[in-house]
């Protein structure tokens, strides 16, 4: 017992383990490591060629989670989940490097707490799916798993309800409900503006210092509604100005209607419009103004993303919620 506390002393009392101490290596082998680089990541010029732990454990005989453990400690490697973005076109890539430019101009010395974000979304009452997520757990086989638990039905009509609101740094106007069968027009989208968006917005900043931002949806760039804004608004992102095809700029589609769904649908969907209307206006009024002005804050940074990418998709750029 001696001699291993006089041998402990002579390494200065190091713990650390001896090299080729403990069980040899059966699974994390350098041959093993080696299966799993090949397959684990695509070759540069053949994207999206590479394969998923699952696969790659049954083709090469490997334990899935010693490939997990490859992956994670040997290679050192992070997965990254794809994001999903919008098309643009090779004309409006140029043009967002251009516009963003002009908005950076604009909104020099905080000008970007003076804009108010509108937009329009639709809500339908199924709660949308989410395949990942949807299992059920049993202790014996499929078949004794009772069919109302598995199956979920598909309606191909769901009943829906648009909604069109705006957030600033100020706070966020009334939250306002389009008519279930009414499509929203230029006509439509004036009143819209005349008895909701605008009076919000002057409520928002009684100075009138407020920017209002539209995207370029027919009914926002009709020459009847750009009239009305050119009179009604002391300031607006006019269609020359505002970057298209760019949800990713607008906050409330980079970030206002995806936390408003995620809590809205938070206990699944809803059996009639009412439910859901009220359950919009529940959520939406609770909204912090503390999340708000996080969300508008990030506009001048991606605008600058927009502009080192030479105008293309900046969402992966960004976490989602």
């Amino acid at each position: 017992m001696l001699s291993y506390f006089f041998e402990f002393q002579q390494r200065n009392f190091d713990i650390a383990r001896k090299a080729g101490s403990g069980r040899p290596k059966s699974g994390r082998t350098d041959a093993n490591i080696a299966q799993v680089r090949r397959r684990i990541k695509s070759p540069v010029r053949r994207p999206g060629t590479h394969q998923s732990q699952r696969k790659i454990a049954a083709e090469t005989g490997i334990g899935r989670s010693t490939v997990q453990r490859i992956v994670s400690k040997d290679l050192n490697l992070t997965s990254f989940r794809k994001v999903g973005v919008h098309q643009i076109s090779a004309v409006n890539v140029r043009r967002r490097v251009v516009r963003c430019r002009g908005l950076l101009q604009r909104i020099r010395n905080r000008g970007e707490r003076r804009i108010v974000f509108t937009d329009e979304k639709m809500f339908t009452l199924r709660a949308p799916r989410n395949a990942q997520n949807e299992r059920v757990y049993g202790d014996g086989r499929k078949r004794t798993i009772a069919r109302e638990r598995l199956v979920v039905p598909r309606a191909h009509f769901s009943r829906k309800l648009m909604v069109s609101g705006g957030i600033s740094w100020n706070g966020k106007t009334r939250l306002h409900l389009i008519p279930e069968n009414e499509r929203i027009n230029a006509d439509s989208y004036q009143y819209l503006l005349t008895d909701g968006l605008l009076p919000d917005c002057q409520q928002l900043y009684p100075a009138g210092n407020f920017i209002f931002q539209q995207d370029s949806a027919r009914p926002h760039v009709a020459l009847t509604s750009l009239a009305l804004l050119e009179i009604d608004a002391p300031g607006y992102i006019g269609p020359e100005e505002w970057p298209a095809c760019s949800p990713d700029l607008n906050a409330c589609d980079y970030r206002l209607w995806a936390y408003l769904a995620q809590r809205v649908y938070s206990n699944g969907g809803f059996t009639t419009v009412q439910d859901l209307e009220a359950r919009l206006h529940q959520e939406w009024d609770a909204i912090p103004l503390h999340l708000i002005r996080s969300w508008i804050g990030e506009f001048r940074p991606r605008c600058q993303a927009t502009i080192r990418l030479r105008g293309q998709n900046i969402q992966h750029l960004f976490n989602k919620l």
